[in-house]
Parts: structure tokens; C-alpha cells; sequence
């Protein structure tokens, strides 16, 4: 399902934004 794809990408994306900080 795409939208699941979606989810973890965004997931992913804002875990690694907040790693960063």
C-alpha cells in the first residue's frame, strides 16, 4: 500500500531530522 510506504518514509525522515539536532 502506498500510503504505508509513505508513512514509514516520513517516519524515517523525521527521525533522522531529529538525530540531527
Amino acid at each position: 500500500m502506498l500510503f504505508w510506504k509513505y508513512v514509514i518514509y516520513e517516519t524515517k525522515r523525521i527521525a533522522n531530522s531529529s538525530h540531527d539536532l
